[in-house]
């Protein structure tokens, strides 16, 4: 893939992804957790597997499920930290602001290190490196930062929570770092497309079943304007589908270090349109944090690109 395209790829996942927050936060009053989840899953599959097969090919495609339908129960295990994240990131922002939900989101580089370090013996001298934990205790430092308001109740949040808002992100960053985990210990030989709609797909009834769990209806209104459904969908396609798909596409021709540090664009970008479309304004004490976290997690990115 020539390397511009693969440019444009990474910087629409990128718009994708800062995009989607803001809608899901937009919607909140009208949908549970676990019903917006299983909606916009339910759209995204659609295009995840069209985009899959335009990209690899069917047959690529089907000699892939065939060599990864054996590991039926790793893949549970993978659908099930994804489940969590999904569900641990939508319950963040709808108590958080988007902006500050993707800056603290961040902290999945700190649980990724930890469980490196702890699984994959290899990447321990690369940890061990004074760079990477330069790197790795800024990112930590900027974390505390930016949450100090929340945890301090300084932000009035207008009845949300919002200690458990970020109690939830952190959650949703642990699963995010354990699903990219297996991926990489059990299916580093299986097209990163194809195990990822695999598991999307897995997820969806997941997420069905736990619309039963939900405190109250899964409609939070009983007349639901056509425009938040259109919203719903647009979240699911682009937030899901598509920036996934694109993000795929990217890594083929930038690597993943490279796209890992342009994707620290993503809190920006999140946090422009929330302050344009929801009105979001950060502390300076949090932006200041932010900088911290984000520089940090460069640090750390770019000693991985090294190795």
């Amino acid at each position: 893939m020539k390397r511009n395209i693969a440019f444009i790829y990474c910087f629409a996942s990128m718009l994708c992804w800062s995009v989607s927050p803001v809608l899901v936060r937009y919607i909140k009053d009208y949908f549970s957790v676990s019903f917006q989840n299983f909606f916009r899953f339910a759209v995204a599959i659609v295009i995840m597997w069209s985009f899959t097969l335009l990209t690899i090919g069917g047959r690529t495609a089907w000699n892939s499920l065939k060599s990864i339908s054996y590991s039926l129960p790793k893949l549970f295990l993978v659908a099930v930290c994804n489940f969590c994240h999904q569900i641990f990131l939508i319950k963040g922002v709808y108590l958080l602001m988007p902006g500050l939900v993707t800056i603290v989101e961040e902290s999945t580089i700190i649980f990724s290190t930890t469980l490196a370090y702890i699984f994959i013996p290899a990447e321990r001298s690369l940890i061990r490196k004074p760079a990477f934990m330069a790197g790795l205790l800024m990112a930590v430092a900027g974390v505390v930062i930016t949450s100090l308001p929340e945890l301090s109740g300084v932000k009035d949040f207008a009845g949300d929570s919002p200690v458990m808002g970020l109690l939830f992100v952190f959650i949703s960053s642990l699963a995010w770092a354990g699903f990219s985990l297996m991926i990489k210990l059990w299916f580093t030989d299986v097209p990163s497309a194809v195990t990822s709609s695999i598991v999307f797909t897995l997820v969806i009834p997941i997420f069905l079943i736990s619309i039963l769990f939900d405190k109250g209806p899964a409609l939070l209104q009983a007349c639901i304007p056509v425009k938040i459904w259109l919203l719903t969908i647009v979240s699911g396609i682009i937030g899901i589908g598509l920036g996934y798909s694109f993000y795929y596409q990217s890594i083929k021709g930038l690597g993943i270090a490279l796209n890992s540090s342009l994707g620290l664009l993503i809190p920006v970008i999140t946090a422009v349109i929330s302050f344009l479309f929801l009105g979001e304004r950060l502390l300076p004490v949090q932006i200041a944090g932010a900088i911290v976290l984000l520089s940090g997690s460069l640090i750390v990115v770019r000693a991985e690109g090294q190795t």
